[in-house]
């Protein structure tokens, strides 16, 4: 049993303890029986019990401190000095579990670190970005570095679709896909996710697995994590983790990846809004076609282009034919039903290739990248018996209104250096066609 007896008041240890707490129990005492005499009643009551509670802890400091002295001396029998060994290997396990313990307080701290740095990372991109590629590429290399992950995907469903996967060995990245046609993990479990809106852990069946290309297959990946994307109204896409065996995602973690997808269903938004934005600041109200502005700016991307890589670019000029007297006739509402299926016409005669703008009015430019003069004429060719086969019947009458188009050609490098010489010449060659008749193309001076 622990023995509290004070020490004798001579001895060295406790002496100086004793006076200390013995002055600051006179002073409070002093200091209460001043303020007694201001009639502080509550403060004085304050200072004797404070002077009570000082003197009081102070002989109970004095008594366990030379009663744990004494223990240590007698320890009931001195079983602590018999067996100074047993001793020792206790405190080492004590010492090896705190070690432990500090280490695994340290390694959390250091993952949490890296969490927030992520975070902050695509916090960053996403308020400053509006490129959507950029904002997944980021948030999917953070994610699978933080878990761990062998793989990881993130796929975007509907408009802008998009989906990135990148796969690791350790560090290293082993594969990384862009676009819809990228291979996904499981999409088995991603069609579930997206179905039902929350998150699935679950391990990859046979059938997975053979559902993954093969080129890119990651050895060790038997489970895999998938988390929605959301946005206020609905899910978006997902989030896929494919980890080994050992890894374990826990509430923290699953929370971390809901917030991640979040912001990612954020970032989806902002971008198609303003890829939204863009389409209608580059097209034309009316026809649908890219407006005046764009054409232009394409013009000199493809000249650019072309001058680095020595190729050609076409410039077709095209004009409707009588399309004043369309609209004096039979009213501009009819003229602009006219001009979105001279649009629609021109579209569907054109390659894939081919950038279409409407240039003012009734005028319309094409711009042919890595195009000859001879496969210009061919797609010019085409373009006006494609508008030739337009029907148009005015409101309120059975008559055919027939159009017809002109147009003119010029070519880089032949016909000029710049976006501004290839319009001009292109336009030239348009009235020439014009003023022969209409209804044909010109392409003089650029063979």
């Amino acid at each position: 049993m622990t023995n509290f007896s004070l020490k004798p008041a001579g001895t060295p240890s406790s002496a100086p303890r004793q006076i200390v707490f013995g002055l600051i129990a006179v002073s409070l005492l002093v200091l209460a029986a001043i303020t007694m005499r201001s009639h502080q009643l509550p403060f004085v009551v304050l200072l004797l019990g404070t002077a009570y509670a000082v003197g009081a802890v102070g002989s109970w400091r004095l008594a366990v401190n030379n009663g744990t002295a004494s223990d240590v001396a007698s320890d009931n029998g001195g079983a602590i000095a018999k067996n100074p060994q047993k001793n020792q290997e206790k405190v080492a396990v004590v010492k090896r579990d705190l070690d432990e313990a500090g280490k695994n307080k340290i390694r959390s701290l250091v993952k949490r670190n890296h969490e927030l740095l992520v975070l902050y990372s695509l916090a960053n991109v996403v308020a400053s970005s509006l490129e959507l590629r950029e904002v997944l590429s980021v948030a999917l290399d953070g994610v699978t570095k933080i878990f761990g992950a062998r793989a990881g995907e993130i796929g975007i469903i509907g408009e802008p679709e998009e989906t990135v996967v990148i796969y690791y060995r350790g560090a290293s990245v082993l594969a990384k896909y862009h676009g819809p046609s990228a291979p996904r993990i499981s999409r088995r479990l991603t069609s579930e996710v997206l179905k039902t809106g929350e998150p699935v852990i679950a391990r990859l069946t046979a059938e997975d697995d053979a559902r993954t290309d093969k080129d890119i297959r990651v050895k060790g990946i038997s489970k895999v994590a998938v988390f929605p994307i959301k946005s206020k109204r609905r899910t978006l896409g997902t989030i896929t983790l494919a980890c080994a065996s050992r890894c374990n995602l826990d509430k923290t973690d699953q929370e971390l990846l809901m917030s991640i997808g979040t912001m990612i269903g954020s970032a989806i938004e902002n971008s198609q809004l303003y890829q939204k934005l863009k389409r209608i600041s580059d097209t034309d109200p009316v026809t649908g076609l890219y407006n005046h502005r764009f054409i232009i700016k394409r013009l000199n991307a493809e000249i650019r282009r072309a001058s680095r890589y020595g190729h050609s670019v076409s410039v077709l000029m095209m004009d409707v034919d009588a399309f004043k007297e369309v609209n004096d006739i039979h009213g501009h509402m009819f003229g602009d039903t006219a001009l979105k299926k001279i649009a629609l016409a021109t579209a569907a005669a054109c390659r894939e290739t081919d950038v279409i703008g409407r240039y003012g009015g009734d005028e319309f430019l094409m711009v042919l990248p890595e195009t000859e003069i001879e496969a210009a004429v061919t797609v010019s060719n085409r373009i006006r018996r494609y508008i030739q086969s337009i029907s148009l019947i005015p409101d309120g009458s059975d008559k055919l209104v027939a159009i017809t188009a002109s147009l003119g050609l010029a070519v880089y490098p032949v016909s000029g250096k710049n976006g501004t010489d290839l319009i001009i010449a292109a336009d030239k060659n348009l009235y020439r066609s014009k003023r022969a008749g209409g209804n044909q193309l010109t392409s003089r001076k650029v063979a």
